[in-house]
């Protein structure tokens, strides 16, 4: 429909298998991603200085703030 917006999901992907696929991949290449996982309670910490990581706090504990309502009228 011209004029909408539609988020698609083909499947599902968990962080660390995506930091795995581009540690395969850039890291013949000279780059080493981190494949590293913070805990928990590191990130709440970090959150009370840092609110972009209190987003990821917010979604690890399952809260969502997302919409599938129109913005604009």
């Amino acid at each position: 429909v011209a004029g909408q917006r539609f988020l698609l999901n083909g499947f599902d992907v968990w962080l660390p298998e995506i930091s795995r696929v581009l540690k395969d991949r850039f890291e013949k290449d000279g780059y080493s991603p981190s494949t590293l996982i913070a805990p928990y309670w590191l990130l709440w910490l970090v959150s009370f200085f840092d609110k972009t990581v209190g987003v990821a706090v917010s979604a690890l504990e399952g809260r969502s703030k997302h919409s599938s309502s129109k913005r604009f009228q």
